[in-house]
């Protein structure tokens, strides 16, 4: 998303258009997910991939079609199809189709509308907590919403479910208690057009109700301001943040490849003036004294990995970072045995609670084998993004679906 944001931030300051293509629904498998977006210029470059190669050429014959007449469209690929009549399957393997949507950013002929996409690109980029994106992609003619209007819901928690707002003559959008059950929204939407819906609390006003969809990301439909709608939610979640207790090279290294995965990366140390651009320039830096750590809390970072390479600082790391209840991730640089030797310390500390080893990661990263610098932070950014995902890092190799003989040679 970084990528398209500043492609999108280069033709606002250029005066070029672009095309935005967002996969909005996908049936089965397919290369990318819901949520997945490119950027599509003019020349036909293209920033992001919706594909393996197999949509993007057609991507580009339907983005001229928006060039031109600046509508946004929505297009849907089956790469189900065996027929010659649907040719998107034929020799794809895939057993999925994707529906894209595809919309105009025109900083010059469409100010409002472009100033919204940034907008919301670079809310995701920085978001503290988790919130909704919202996306009109189809809408009645009776309906006051348009295809391509957007705005952000702020939700409590990551749980998808019912929502509603009322909507008051002055164009305010609140939150109402007074949100439908999810069995009362599907019934709703089997029948449309959906009912108008009053508030209890508020007579006169219209209940705008939507059942978001429980993946976190989809299509969903709802009635809204006196029209059927159909929106593409998303769920958008705070940006993670890492920080690295340490400013040597290996840190640097980390900083450096941390970045494009889309971390927010903060360089914590007493030495703070080592990590000092070019080497950290992606990443913000938290000076420490040494010895105390405490302050890091204060950074609302959930994952911590310390590379100071040095025992005595280590060990004082471990003690403060563990019991900090913002920190959900603890990785330690380092071999097994300075590990134990490390913990062993730690354990003999007054008012130690062994809960909090379930944080550690040490040696930090997953096993690769691999043994240069850029290979070990490999490993400890697909540690990382694993856990960020909740999966062990496994393979995702099905091996009940090879038949390797007895004996034979591992399939690699």
């Amino acid at each position: 998303m970084r990528a398209i944001v500043e492609a999108l931030r280069h033709c606002r300051e250029t005066a070029e258009s672009c095309v935005i293509a967002t996969i909005i629904r996908v049936e089965g498998s397919a290369y990318r997910r819901e949520g997945a977006r490119c950027l599509i210029h003019a020349d036909g470059r293209i920033v992001g991939i919706l594909s393996g190669g197999c949509l993007e050429a057609e991507l580009k014959e339907q983005a001229h079609h928006v060039f031109v007449d600046g509508e946004s469209r929505r297009v849907h690929y089956d790469l189900r199809a065996t027929s010659e009549e649907e040719p998107w399957g034929l020799g794809t393997g895939c057993d999925g189709a994707v529906t894209v949507w595809m919309e105009l950013f025109d900083p010059i002929s469409h100010p409002a509308a472009a100033a919204a996409i940034l907008a919301d690109g670079e809310a995701r980029l920085s978001a503290p907590s988790a919130y909704w994106s919202l996306t009109v992609v189809g809408a009645e003619d009776d309906s006051e919403y348009a295809a391509g209007d957007r705005w952000q819901l702020p939700v409590a928690t990551e749980e998808s479910g019912p929502i509603a707002w009322e909507s008051g003559s002055d164009g305010g959008r609140r939150p109402t208690a007074c949100a439908a059950s999810r069995k009362a929204v599907e019934q709703a939407r089997e029948s449309q057009p959906l009912p108008r819906m009053r508030s209890q609390s508020s007579a006169g006003l219209l209940l705008d109700t939507l059942a978001l969809p429980q993946g976190g990301r989809g299509l969903c439909t709802g009635w809204m301001r006196g029209g059927l709608v159909e929106v593409f939610a998303e769920l958008v979640r705070p940006v993670p943040r890492l920080v690295v207790l340490g400013s040597g090279a290996d840190a640097e290294l980390l900083s450096q490849m941390a970045a494009p995965l889309g971390w927010a990366v903060t360089i914590a140390d007493h030495r703070i003036e080592r990590a000092a651009p070019p080497g950290f320039s992606t990443a913000a830096r938290h000076p420490v004294p040494r010895g105390d750590y405490s302050s890091i809390a204060d950074l609302q970072a959930p994952y911590v990995v310390v590379m100071t390479h040095h025992l005595e600082v280590d060990r004082a790391a471990m003690r403060q970072l563990l019991p900090l209840a913002a920190v959900d991730y603890v990785g330690l640089l380092g071999s097994r045995s300075r590990a134990r030797r490390i913990v062993a310390d730690v354990q003999e500390d007054e008012g130690f609670r062994a809960e909090w080893l379930a944080k550690l990661h040490a040696p930090v990263g997953l096993d690769l084998g691999g043994e240069t610098p850029e290979e070990i932070c490999l490993s400890i950014l697909a540690e990382l993004t694993a856990h960020r995902h909740r999966r062990d890092g496994g393979p995702l190799r099905a091996s009940e679906l090879l038949d390797v003989p007895q004996g034979s040679a591992e399939i690699r």
